[in-house]
């Protein structure tokens, strides 16, 4: 149970995470996102409405956001072929007085990398897109697969 408001401390924000992958831990990434959809079939009877759903599909997409420097140390790490080095990222989410709160992006590799510089005072950074094979929400999954050995 929430105990709202948090009079002595603090709820979670961005400063509250904790991004390791299986390689490192680091808190010089600016962005992490992750999002689950499920794509389900529907079926209609004669009146035109929705009147059952199949389980459907689930997809998983991910993306990183590393300042420039970090993300060259990470790819030095992984060594050629980085794109296809897979991984696990694992982002905790930690405060006084909160439980501690952990996410789990599995198996993921690298799709996309975008690189390149602008005029400015901010420091250079580096987005990729990551491709997951599932998530782990505080340690729950969002589809169960019976009989499925991954």
């Amino acid at each position: 149970m929430a105990n709202f408001p948090a009079i002595n401390g603090f709820h979670y924000s961005y400063a509250s995470i904790t991004i390791a992958s299986d390689v490192d831990v680091t808190h010089l990434i600016k962005e992490i996102s992750y999002s689950t959809k499920r794509e389900r079939g529907m079926g209609r009877g004669t009146s035109g409405r929705k009147v059952l759903r199949t389980k459907g599909d689930e997809d998983h997409e991910a993306s990183v956001t590393f300042y420039r420097k970090e993300f060259d140390e990470f790819v030095e790490r992984q060594g050629d072929g980085f794109m296809d080095v897979q991984l696990d990222w694992t982002i905790s989410y930690a405060e006084e007085g909160l439980p501690t709160v952990t996410d789990k992006l599995e198996r993921c590799v690298i799709d996309s990398v975008e690189a390149g510089g602008a005029e400015g005072n901010d420091p250079s950074e580096v987005p990729c897109d990551l491709n997951p094979m599932d998530i782990e929400y505080n340690g729950r999954k969002g589809m169960i697969r019976p009989n499925v050995v991954i």
